[in-house]
């Protein structure tokens, strides 16, 4: 006569069983990373713009999704992209039709890929426009917690400038220079 077995405390599983919830768990991990990512709040911070008068820079608020220093970056160009297309052309950051290409980073740089509009010789006329431009571009993105210092690529190529007044071989770093209480000046 075979020996009986006692009862075993936990019941052999299913294959069924197991299927079913490894499904479950599967939908609910889903389910709560949706949820979490839909209720994200937005982060508020700024975009920097050329002001009436084009001596310096205003402040103008932005909401923000994304929490990757990179993607931070991306939708703050974009963003300042957007609304330059809707200023007046003397206000504008970049030239109508500029788009931007990528955006890596690598340490605390990050590097901005703008396609060959950006580099519109008669957009980049003036030095205090353009210092005023490219650094609404460059304190934008320092704003982001992690990003020092922004290049600027056109077209993935480095530029020594965009209208010969402001020097974009190395990576530039913010200028308090350029706000409300101060003038373009600064490094040029």
């Amino acid at each position: 006569m075979p020996a009986e077995h006692p009862p075993a405390l936990f019941p052999r599983p299913r294959p069924l069983g197991v299927l079913v919830a490894l499904i479950f768990l599967a939908a609910s991990a889903a389910t709560f990373t949706w949820v979490n990512k839909q209720s994200e709040p937005p982060s508020s911070t700024n975009l920097y713009l050329i002001a009436p008068g084009q001596t310096y820079l205003n402040l103008e608020p932005v909401d923000l999704q994304g929490t990757k220093p990179v993607e931070r970056a991306k939708a703050l160009i974009e963003a300042l992209i957007r609304r330059s297309d809707t200023s007046e052309a003397d206000r504008r950051v970049v030239p109508l039709g500029t788009k931007l290409l990528g955006v890596t980073a690598e340490g605390d740089t990050v590097t901005l890929n703008f396609n060959s509009v950006m580099n519109t010789p008669g957009f980049w006329s003036g030095s205090e426009h353009e210092y005023l431009a490219v650094y609404a571009i460059v304190n934008t993105v320092t704003q982001v917690p992690g990003i020092q210092s922004v290049q600027i690529r056109i077209e993935g190529q480095e530029v020594e400038s965009l209208g010969g007044h402001v020097e974009l071989g190395e990576p530039l770093g913010k200028d308090e220079a350029v706000m409300r209480t101060g003038k373009a000046g600064g490094r040029r």
